[in-house]
């Protein structure tokens, strides 16, 4: 995700990995669980279902995929399955020099699977509590005798009920990618994939004006089972590298993503002593549409052959556009 030819303890910021390996070992369903796990990072909630909202260093961070942003802010208008996921680049402090618009505290950039000659073939078939039932195959295959052209797919589908009353949700996951390494000197890769959540409404429940729990149990839902948000997603990413002699490399890269919801999302608000609080639902049926796209281009200098061992200059031009289009409406009952 730096952009800079250097070992991860040789950058000059905090950088946290999570792969793929320790996700499906702790079982982490989503990234606020990952970032309980992350030093720096704070899982703020998800507010309405969207997607987690994470802090880093006290500020909201920004989300990339590989490499690239999507979305000026923290990105909560969906989060990708981890299915598609090789691993997360938790990035913490000042950035925006790398990275385009940024933030303060740091960004998350995922990084999509590839195909390798190591990648795994394999089924899961998963089955627990509260009916939840997941499914998920993956394969991955050279196209080319050499090798040289590999393929990569991923599906996964996922549905389950909650602890919480008529709280529910379901995925549909489908992903492919091409790795292309046409010499030594130069790779590329494009992916994509489209995904379908469907997830009832739910933006948890208010304290009391003291900041006390509210005296309900853990399974009280503030909302109906007939209140749901439905994400579609279209997303791709590409990069291409060179290496063009042991002094330049260059590289360009961008990412495209399509976030349709639609729904209803109700939240409460205003607990008071006497137990009355305000219930607001907001209407998405119309939908709200994020369209996201980067690109990047950026080389890197080496000075090596000047006798400056290890010296470099790096260059990196990145152009992003994100917009987010329609809006709710806003129904309020006390």
């Amino acid at each position: 995700a730096t952009n800079l030819p250097l070992p991860i303890e040789k950058v000059p910021q905090s950088i946290s990995l999570v792969s793929e390996d320790f996700i499906k070992a702790a079982d982490l369903k989503s990234l606020g669980e990952i970032a309980q796990y992350t030093p720096g990072a704070l899982n703020v909630g998800d507010q309405e279902g969207f997607g987690s909202i994470v802090k880093l260093r006290g500020f909201a961070s920004i989300t990339a995929f590989d490499g690239l942003n999507v979305g000026v802010l923290s990105s909560t208008s969906y989060e990708p399955d981890y299915a598609i996921i090789d691993r997360l680049e938790v990035v913490k402090g000042p950035s925006s020099v790398m990275y385009g618009v940024s933030s303060a505290g740091g960004l998350v950039n995922f990084v999509t699977k590839s195909a390798t000659a190591t990648t795994p073939d394999y089924v899961s078939l998963q089955y627990g509590s509260w009916n939840s039932f997941r499914i998920e195959g993956q394969t991955a295959a050279a196209l080319t005798p050499s090798g040289s052209l590999r393929a990569i797919g991923v599906a996964a589908y996922d549905r389950g009920n909650s602890f919480m009353t008529d709280v529910d949700h379901s995925s549909v996951i489908l992903y492919g990618g091409l790795n292309w390494a046409a010499s030594d000197s130069f790779t590329a890769f494009l992916h994509g994939g489209f995904e379908r959540h469907t997830r009832t409404s739910f933006d948890g429940v208010p304290t009391e004006a003291d900041g006390s729990p509210a005296p309900l149990p853990r399974s009280f839902l503030i909302g109906s089972k007939d209140m749901n948000l439905r994400a579609n997603i279209w997303h791709a990413e590409g990069n291409a590298t060179w290496h063009l002699s042991d002094v330049v490399d260059l590289s360009i890269k961008g990412n495209i993503r399509r976030v349709t919801n639609r729904g209803v999302a109700p939240y409460s608000y205003g607990l008071d002593a006497d137990g009355n609080l305000g219930l607001a639902i907001q209407d998405f049926s119309a939908g709200i549409r994020a369209n996201d796209f980067a690109i990047g281009v950026s080389g890197i200098l080496h000075f090596d052959s000047l006798g400056l061992a290890n010296s470099f200059l790096s260059l990196s031009a990145i152009y992003q556009d994100d917009r987010d289009i329609g809006a709710g409406g806003q129904a309020i009952f006390t």
